[in-house]
């Protein structure tokens, strides 16, 4: 699908709504360009005639009935704009939802992305700005065919004024289209290249502020902030040459327009002076001529400017809803509930973990990311470690029936922006058991600690907590869901030595009867483990 196909494809799902606020925009635009001609006939009926001689008594009908008329014109103006815009606007958010959902959809497919994860804050700039001008798509559907029925109105009647005039309009204004098509071309590329500047910074921001922590652990902040300042300069020059190409279309597209305004006026005004027109004519051109301007300001800015960045955002949309699914993640075959695990490293190291087995992994064994990569089908191709369930290949299983058996818990856990029971709850009502994982994971203490206990709110991210409250608090969480395979990594290393002995035991007691695997050089989990395994140990296992 090409980014064009995208546009036209949002255009037809808004169905009637884009007919209707269309039409109605068009009733606007007919009523508007009529304006200048009434105002020009109630000249011509209502004054003129007095200037001659007439008998204002006599003009006075004419005149009012051609005021009652403009004051009409403007009733209809008033609402069909309103309500048309209204429903234009519906059109264009119900538009952004449905997009949205849809790479909202992708970019949580259990499949994942061919390459690895991408960064998350580049994805939340398709899922937002991206996904937003995308839509934008809709006001060509619903604001411009209101324009060109203004123009072919406005040059229709400047020929019944005066043939002269309207070959003016009918010559000129498609010429000054063109001519704004074609200026407005560089800027379509580097609107595309501006984009694309912005998602890289706004993803390397996330990726720095994420793992602030362990940049200042290694002193490499100058590092850090010397690559971001690169990438943001390239944001800002992208930004600036996309600006500066934009605002001179502008101009271009404002000098013009007027431009094209005056000699309609000017010869309206000669032809006036040559008495082929009347003073009330000469008004009607002068303010049709006006009229015109915003018409063609805003089909000539709507294809240039906004049209290019629709075609770059949907161009991004494009890629990421198109983008190949990881090749390790296209299975279709069951997992047992209980599934006999064996990871076999590139170097031909082995790890059997039999079902129901305790096992703590010390990580100088295994890649514990490279580890946990796998598991979730998220490696990039080529540098996971080949793992089996029951003698089947990982890949040849159903990505979502993997996830529904094996929890991969993230060594840095997020926290929702709400209660500690809700974080551990999620989607569920069962309290007494996700009270229970609270316990198992020596959460007790913050019942007491926290001014409303399990009910007090953590902030974003949980940045009320420290460090080792919120590895207790998702380490509860993995504990609540009870999958049959539960993989840890480091899951106490911000907890004090004393409760971290008390959680191995109390995990270890939990978790009886499933398969357990932490990646961990921690003692206290190496001491309650059915097998420990370290890297001496790896091909005896």
């Amino acid at each position: 699908m090409s980014p064009l196909a995208l546009a036209a494809s949002i255009v037809r799902s808004a169905g009637w709504h884009a007919v209707l606020g269309c039409l109605l925009l068009v009733v606007f635009n007919i009523a508007t360009t009529l304006v200048p001609l009434a105002l020009g006939a109630a000249i011509d009926q209502g004054i003129g005639p007095v200037t001659t001689g007439t008998p204002a008594g006599d003009a006075v009908g004419g005149f009012a009935i051609w005021v009652s008329v403009i004051a009409g014109l403007y009733v209809v103006m008033n609402l069909t704009y309103r309500f048309g815009g209204r429903i234009g606007w519906y059109s264009v958010q119900r538009a952004q939802y449905e997009l949205s959902a849809r790479v909202v959809e992708r970019i949580l497919d259990v499949r994942g992305t061919a390459g690895g994860p991408q960064l998350p804050g580049r994805l939340l700039s398709v899922a937002t700005s991206d996904n937003e001008r995308t839509c934008a798509a809709l006001y060509f559907a619903i604001y411009p065919l209101g324009n060109l029925v203004a123009i072919v109105v406005a040059a229709v009647s400047l020929f019944v004024i005066h043939p002269i005039l309207g070959i003016t309009v009918v010559v000129g204004a498609p010429l000054l289209l063109v001519l704004m098509a074609l200026a407005a071309r560089p800027l379509r590329a580097r609107t595309e290249r501006e984009q694309e500047a912005i998602a890289d910074a706004a993803g390397t921001a996330a990726d720095l502020v994420s793992g602030y922590r362990v940049i200042a652990g290694i002193h490499a902040q100058r590092a850090a902030a010397g690559h971001y300042r690169g990438v943001s300069r390239a944001a800002l020059r992208g930004t600036l040459a996309s600006n500066t190409a934009e605002g001179a279309l502008v101009g271009v597209n404002a000098t013009l327009t007027a431009l094209f305004a005056g000699i309609v006026t000017v010869v309206a005004a000669l032809l006036t002076f040559d008495g082929s027109i009347s003073v009330g004519g000469l008004i009607a051109a002068a303010a049709m001529a006006q009229m015109l301007l915003d018409p063609l300001k805003i089909l000539i800015e709507e294809a240039a400017t906004l049209g290019a960045e629709v075609l770059a955002s949907a161009r991004r949309v494009l890629n990421l809803l198109f983008t190949e699914p990881n090749p390790d993640a296209l299975g279709a075959a069951p997992v047992a509930p209980t599934p006999h695990l064996r990871i076999d490293s590139p170097t031909g190291d082995s790890i059997d973990i039999r079902a129901g087995e305790f096992v703590v992994i010390d990580p100088t064994a295994v890649d514990a990311d490279v580890l946990t990569a796998a598991l979730t089908m998220t490696a990039r191709a080529g540098t996971a470690p080949h793992i089996t369930l029951d003698g089947r290949e990982l890949r040849e299983h159903d990505p979502t029936e993997v996830r529904r058996t094996i929890l991969v818990a993230p060594h840095r856990a997020d926290l929702l922006e709400d209660t500690v029971l809700a974080n551990v709850l999620h989607d569920s009502d069962d309290v007494s058991s996700a009270r229970a994982a609270l316990d198992s994971a020596c959460c007790g203490s913050l019942e007491h600690e926290l001014p409303l206990g399990y009910d007090t709110s953590i902030g974003d991210g949980g940045r009320t907590l420290s460090g080792g409250q919120r590895q207790r608090v998702a380490l509860a969480r993995a504990l609540f869901r009870e999958p049959p395979v539960l993989v840890l990594h480091d899951p106490t290393n911000s907890v004090d030595s004393a409760t971290e002995f008390d959680i191995a035991h109390r995990l270890r007691s939990a978790r009886s009867g499933f398969t357990t695997v932490v990646v961990t050089s921690s003692p206290a989990f190496h001491a309650v483990a059915e097998r420990s395994i370290g890297r001496d140990e790896v091909m005896q296992s």
